[in-house]
């Protein structure tokens, strides 16, 4: 799968260092990846939350940070939406704000 927003995820680990190891493994599994649908995802990832179309949100460091991606199944693209933790996940309305927008 191609990964598209890493800026997201470097600036992530700058504020939060402590998450570096569990981000890297994570982005190095989805590169891996070759899901077909949200169903093969939760296969590898029964903690991940489908909440839109192809909007994934993986739990980091158990619960304590959250990355919001949108995957293309069709094209392998992974595009990283947002990163931070499980409390200011909490505050966005994130359907809106980071899964259904193009940008």
């Amino acid at each position: 799968m191609h990964i598209v927003g890493n800026k997201i995820t470097k600036e992530f680990v700058n504020k939060y260092p402590e998450a570096d190891g569990a981000v890297n493994a994570l982005m190095l599994e989805i590169k891996n990846a070759t899901w077909e649908n949200p169903h093969q995802m939760k296969e590898q990832y029964r903690s991940a939350s489908v909440i839109g179309k192809g909007c994934i949100v993986f739990n980091i460091c158990g619960y304590k940070y959250r990355l919001v991606v949108k995957i293309d199944f069709i094209s392998q693209i992974a595009k990283i939406r947002w990163a931070g933790t499980h409390k200011e996940y909490d505050k966005l309305k994130i359907k809106e704000s980071k899964c259904l927008s193009s940008k």
